[in-house]
């Protein structure tokens, strides 16, 4: 039986079971996900005081989870309440919740130097001679550790129930960003997912013993991916209760060669490109696509990564495969599965995962390994 729990915003703590008439949820890769829960009007066995917390937006998470027979716990979503809606019948509350990372569009990245430094009114910014605490600088020894670096600084702002993830070192990653762009922390990691190189990540909830949310950073390797099991199933097995539900090859997301725009400097403007072989080797035309959505970027490796990472995805088949399995497996987004369907093996990658807690399976949206 899936249960809901309600917990601190700042600290994670447990602050009550939820009953509720409808859940279901959505997990994607480099993403916070979501879940729509459907909640009585009125609680009577929760204190006032308790009823009052569960309707602040982004004052409260939310965390779907199973108590195995094992006594472990197993989490299909948590995540930070995001918006309440009264339901047309006013007998119920709607909860769209997000994910852990959710709070960090919340966040921006800023030094926390500027906390005593900062001062309003004009500020000289020379990008070649920057103020000191106007930009934030990770010296990472790899972008596993710029993430670390990134969380670290925002939770001096004020805590979360982030744990962020260990450095590993290795290849020199020196980042850094103007902290007068304000950009936040969620889109700073979106980002450097996105690189050519760039890493897969998650936010995972756990429980500590005392019924404490946290969320924890996992991140891949640079190039890397997050891949905690790899499934065998058969569509002819009964037991292993699995369907191929559609395959799927669509080419709008198919891309040769990639032309890239970043940011402006009076009358100069950057630019960058990646051109790719895969798909014209193989006897398709060149297929170009235009890259706009990088226009405060100031530095040309970086607008070259987002330029590379276009055609690292785009410069192959887009076939994709809609997959449903019993909810008994803990699948992971990230998780391999080759799935033998009519004699042909589909090699898979799940992407995104969603579910229904009046369902006892789940969807899986997978792409093929190439």
């Amino acid at each position: 039986m899936i249960q809901v729990h309600a917990f601190h915003p700042i600290t994670g703590r447990h602050i009550a079971q939820i009953p509720y008439s409808r859940l279901d949820w959505a997990d994607s890769l480099n993403e916070s996900g979501s879940m729509n829960l459907t909640m009585p009007l009125t609680l009577p066995e929760l204190s006032e005081r308790t009823r009052s917390l569960l309707l602040r937006e982004y004052g409260i998470i939310y965390g779907a989870f199973e108590v195995m027979e094992s006594g472990g716990i197993r989490f299909y979503h948590a995540g930070y309440l995001k918006r309440v809606t009264l339901a047309d019948d006013h007998q119920s509350w709607t909860l769209s919740v997000g994910g852990g990372g959710t709070i960090l569009s919340k966040r921006l990245v800023l030094n926390y130097g500027l906390r005593d430094g900062w001062r309003d009114g004009q500020v000289l910014i020379d990008e070649d001679n920057p103020p000191g605490n106007w930009v934030f600088k990770s010296t990472g020894g790899s972008y596993a550790d710029v993430f670390h670096d990134l969380i670290v600084e925002t939770l001096k702002w004020g805590s979360l129930p982030l744990q962020p993830n260990v450095r590993v070192g290795g290849s020199r990653r020196d980042l850094t960003w103007n902290c007068w762009e304000l950009k936040t922390v969620s889109t700073a990691l979106s980002d450097i997912g996105e690189y050519a190189d760039g890493p897969e990540f998650r936010w995972q909830p756990r429980l500590d013993e005392q019924w404490n949310l946290n969320f924890w950073l996992q991140v891949s390797s640079d190039s890397g991916e997050l891949v905690d099991h790899t499934w065998t199933w058969n569509t002819a097995i009964p037991g292993d209760s699995v369907s191929l539900e559609a395959v799927d090859s669509e080419g709008a997301g198919m891309v040769g060669a990639s032309y890239a725009v970043g940011g402006r400097d009076e009358d100069k403007i950057l630019i960058a490109h990646h051109v790719g072989s895969a798909l014209t080797s193989q006897g398709w035309p060149l297929l170009q696509a235009a890259n706009v959505e990088h226009g405060t970027v100031s530095v040309l490796s970086t607008l070259q990564n987002y330029a590379r990472a276009d055609v690292q995805s785009g410069d192959q088949p887009q076939r994709s495969a809609k997959v449903t399995c019993s909810r008994t497996y803990n699948v992971h987004v990230g998780d391999w599965v080759n799935l033998r369907d009519n004699s042909v093996l589909h090699e898979l990658k799940v992407t995104d995962i969603s579910g229904d807690a009046s369902k006892d399976t789940l969807s899986l949206d997978c792409s093929y390994r190439y």
